[in-house]
C-alpha cells in the first residue's frame, strides 16, 4: 500500500496494511477405522501415510510520504497475524496395518515478509514513523489417540515440525527547516 500527501502549509499521510490469515489443515483416520485388515496379499511396499502440510507466505508493504511548506507528517504500519492449525492423527480405537511403513506427519511452514517506510519533510518540521508487527500462532500436531493398533513390518513414524521465517523491515526519515 502506498500513500502520499502534500500541501502549502501541512501535509499528512498515513498508510496501514493489515492482513489476518486463519487456516486449519487436518488429515486423519477416524475413530474405530480398520485399514488393511486382511493384508496377506498386499504388495511388500504397501504404506499408510497420514500427512498434513500447511504452507503460507505473506508479503506486505506500507509506504507513506508527506511534504509541505510548513510541516509534513508521514506514518506507515504493516500488521500481519497468522493463526494456523496443522494436525495429522489416527483417532481412538483405529486398527492400521501396512506391509512396509506407517507415517503420521504434520508440517507447518510460514513466511511473513514486511517492508514499511515512512517519510516526511517540511519547511519548519518533518515527522515520520514506521511500525511493522508480526504475530504468528501455530499449532502443529502429529499423534495417535488411545487404544490404537499400528502393525507394520517396517517402521511406524510420528513426525511434527514447524518452520517459521519472519523478515520485518521498517524505516523512516524526516526533515525540516
Amino acid at each position: 500500500m502506498v500513500g502520499g500527501a502534500g500541501g502549502g502549509s501541512a501535509g499528512v499521510s498515513v498508510t496501514v496494511s493489515v492482513n489476518v490469515i486463519n487456516t486449519n489443515t487436518i488429515a486423519y483416520i477416524g475413530s474405530g477405522a480398520i485399514i488393511n485388515e486382511n493384508n496377506s496379499g498386499a504388495n511388500a511396499n504397501q504404506e499408510v501415510r497420514i500427512v498434513s502440510v500447511s504452507d503460507t507466505m505473506l508479503i506486505a508493504s506500507a509506504i507513506a510520504g508527506a511534504g509541505a511548506g510548513s510541516a509534513g507528517v508521514g506514518g506507515s504500519n504493516d500488521t500481519g497475524v497468522i493463526t494456523k492449525t496443522t494436525k495429522a492423527y489416527i483417532d481412538d480405537g483405529a486398527n492400521v496395518k501396512a506391509k512396509k511403513n506407517i507415517l503420521i506427519s504434520a508440517v507447518t511452514k510460514g513466511m511473513h515478509v514486511s517492508t514499511v517506510v515512512g517519510g516526511a519533510g517540511g519547511g519548519s518540521a518533518g515527522v515520520a514513523g514506521s511500525i511493522s508487527v508480526s504475530v504468528i500462532n501455530n499449532l502443529t500436531e502429529a499423534c495417535t489417540g488411545s487404544n490404537v493398533i499400528l502393525l507394520s513390518e517396517g517402521n511406524a513414524k510420528v513426525f511434527a515440525a514447524n518452520y517459521t521465517v519472519m523478515v520485518l523491515t521498517a524505516g523512516s526519515g524526516a526533515g525540516g527547516g
